[in-house]
């Protein structure tokens, strides 16, 4: 009877938990592949970026002017690091160094869905 309480609270514990997705972005030139992603919370954004690209996350204002100052978010360095997503929103990023030529990106959290 142990075992079963034991065994049941583990499933409980687990599925109450939920599952985190990775997902990856990464850059075709000076290009963010995908520009737009939706993820949930909990779910952890790795971004494989060449050495030269970074990410940091900026106001939606700055991302409409292709500007960037940094709003004191995520911040990925040259080549590329991961961020996990704890609430939900739009994240507007930009490579600090091309976000005038348009190198910019965007990242739409959800509510987690249930089990």
């Amino acid at each position: 009877m142990k075992k079963i309480l034991l065994l049941s609270t583990v499933l409980l514990m687990i599925a109450t938990v939920g599952y985190s997705t990775i997902y990856t972005i990464g850059n075709s030139g000076t290009t963010f592949s995908p520009v737009t992603i939706t993820i949930h919370v909990g779910d952890t954004i790795v971004f494989m970026l060449s050495s030269t690209y970074n990410a940091i996350e900026v106001s939606k204002d700055t991302y409409d002017a292709s500007g960037n100052t940094t709003n004191g978010g995520f911040s990925v360095p040259h080549g590329g690091g991961q961020v996990s997503f704890r609430k939900t929103g739009i994240f507007y990023y930009v490579c600090e160094a091309h976000a005038a030529i348009g190198m910019k990106g965007s990242i739409t959290v959800t509510a987690a869905s249930g089990i």
